[in-house]
């Protein structure tokens, strides 16, 4: 069963204050296999949540040029960092 969307905006564009620093609610990051290309080179992507519990998170990550995300090894890879 599927629980419907919350309002999470605030994690989405949301931010934090920790430490007088101010941070993003939640970072993601996605980093190419391909060593000569930078993330924003070879991977320009958004992302948006869509929900979340106490229990998951949904997280809808667009990719601008599919054809770059990589589908053998070595494998692209995604960080997230929460922040609160």
């Amino acid at each position: 069963m599927m629980i419907p969307p919350r309002n999470v905006s605030n994690v989405t564009n949301g931010t934090v204050w920790i430490n007088e620093t101010e941070y993003p609610a939640l970072g993601i990051q996605v980093f190419s296999s391909d060593p000569d290309l930078t993330p924003q080179e070879a991977l320009n992507f958004t992302w948006e949540c869509l929900n979340f519990t106490g229990k998951y998170m949904i997280i809808q990550v667009n990719f601008t040029n599919t054809s770059q995300v990589s589908i053998t090894l070595p494998l692209d890879t995604i960080k997230l960092t929460f922040w609160d």
